[in-house]
């Protein structure tokens, strides 16, 4: 029989390290300034070019350019680059609506994530609506979000932020999921990539499923 925990506090479980194959982040290049497409909006390239050693570099790219609500959109906008590790990532949207004061930053429709992380695991995540700032090298995701990796752990959730350098995720709403070692809620979570920490805080209830012998 499954074990049912009490609720409790706060729970931190350390996931595994688990490398399948194919993975499914698919392969990018990330493009150097020179070869960057030009901002239709202000004439600068959308990318980041980092000083620090662990800052990220961002590109991004559009199938075309149109109108959301008199508003100037990049149609199907494809974000491209690598984290602090230089591990690779590839964001996708429907839409893209830039900033009017800020060129670095954009609204996002019907996003979804494909990341990679050490040892050629992945991470996938999607949301309905996310806002992306390729200065500060984070993405909100809101609307209702949807988090898969390759270890066998889904996450569903709200919202949440992500930090595109560190691959830290914070969610502020509640967080319900599934794994190998069974299912969880908690009224908020928190991820350390370097870690492989996954920390659920609030009101936390797991199901632990035992060993099959």
């Amino acid at each position: 029989m499954p074990a049912v925990t009490p609720l409790v506090d706060k729970v931190v479980a350390v996931l595994p390290d688990v490398v399948t194959s194919p993975v499914r982040s698919p392969a990018v290049t990330v493009f150097e300034p020179e070869k960057t497409a030009k901002s239709p909006f202000e004439g600068e390239p959308l990318v980041e070019t980092a000083q620090a050693p662990n800052a990220s570099k961002f590109s991004m790219t559009y199938e075309k350019l149109g109108s959301i609500e008199n508003d100037l959109a990049m149609i199907k906008p494809r974000l491209t680059g690598a984290d602090g590790n230089g591990n690779p990532f590839v964001i996708t949207a429907d839409a893209a609506i830039q900033d009017a004061k800020n060129p670095k930053r954009a609204r996002l429709r019907k996003v979804e994530a494909d990341l990679t992380t050490d040892k050629n695991g992945w991470i996938n995540a999607n949301a309905a609506n996310g806002v992306v700032d390729m200065k500060a090298g984070s993405l909100e995701l809101n609307g209702g979000i949807d988090v898969f990796s390759d270890s066998g752990y889904t996450l569903h959730s709200q919202s949440a932020l992500m930090d595109l350098n560190k691959w830290i995720v914070d969610g502020h709403s509640e967080v319900t999921g599934q794994g190998p070692m069974g299912t969880m809620r908690a009224d908020r979570f928190h991820y350390d990539r370097d870690s492989h920490q996954l920390t659920l805080d609030g009101h936390v209830k797991m199901t632990l499923i035992g060993n099959k012998k």
